[in-house]
């Protein structure tokens, strides 16, 4: 190899390396949403004259987007985005969020925050994937999401005025079990209230009531005339417990400890 083909391969070689640094040094401003990765076009600048509002997104003086940011804002900032009538609902890969935005929000004070797209929340990311299928149904059981900053009280009485049933409720987690016209599935993705929608799951169903291998039952109580035969009859078990599970070599990197306070009465030896 001659001292120039050596040099032009070095050049390549250095040339490759700086292009594959340079991307990995370019932020990743890919949205990873339901229905597959988008890319947001950076949009802050035109949104004054481009970002027209429906009458039918607002709610209450409210109505939601997409924000994407430059860099995802630290507690200052977030300080800032509050302060601006601005609500930071749900965290979305990478470096956006689902926000509640007031009306008269303006375009040069969401660029001072760090905002490099607003984007509307389309009926493609509303809606469950299949949900469409169901409309030849006459009723169909949805779980509705609703945006975590409307109170369930007011989402219940604009649900029955849209004609949505209330089937179920529990005031904590930001959904409500509904029921609709299948004909009228169409229509969910324009409610302004509406975060997601999905089908309903089927009623639970005990599993796995008979078997008795997956158990090991089956050596205890053996079919054959010399197995053993221990039915458990007059046998009683007693679980002793505490609070929340706590520190245990059985628990050890499988615990996922997502609640924040120590009110349980079944821990350790229910969870064991």
């Amino acid at each position: 190899m001659n001292r120039s083909t050596y040099s032009g391969i070095i050049l390549v070689l250095l040339m490759a390396l700086a292009f594959t640094t340079q991307a990995q040094l370019l932020p990743d401003y890919s949205v990873l949403l339901a229905g597959g990765k988008q890319t947001f076009p950076e949009n802050v600048a035109t949104f004054r004259t481009e970002g027209a509002l429906h009458e039918e997104e607002v709610l209450e003086g409210v109505y939601y987007r997409f924000l994407q940011f430059y860099q995802i804002p630290d507690a200052g900032q977030r300080q800032a985005i509050r302060e601006a009538g601005i609500e930071l609902l749900q965290y979305i890969p990478n470096r956006t969020f689902i926000a509640s935005l007031p009306t008269e929000i303006d375009a040069d004070l969401l660029e001072a925050l760090g905002v490099r797209s607003i984007q509307p929340i389309l009926p493609t990311n509303k809606m469950a994937s299949g949900l469409a299928t169901l409309a030849a149904q006459p009723t169909v059981e949805l779980l509705l999401h609703y945006f975590p900053d409307i109170p369930q009280e007011r989402v219940r009485a604009y649900c029955a005025a849209d004609g949505l049933e209330i089937l179920a409720q529990n005031g904590q987690n930001d959904v409500l079990r509904v029921r609709i016209a299948g004909e009228r599935l169409h229509q969910l993705a324009s409610l302004p209230y509406l975060a997601y929608a999905e089908a309903a799951p089927e009623p639970g169903e005990p599993e796995d009531t008979r078997g008795r291998s997956l158990h090991r039952a089956n050596t205890l109580d053996m079919n054959t005339p010399s197995g053993r035969k221990y039915t458990g009859e007059g046998i009683n078990v007693l679980v002793r417990d505490d609070g929340i599970v706590g520190p245990h070599i059985d628990f050890q990197g499988r615990l996922v400890q997502d609640i924040n306070n120590d009110n349980g009465t079944h821990g350790d030896g229910v969870a064991g």
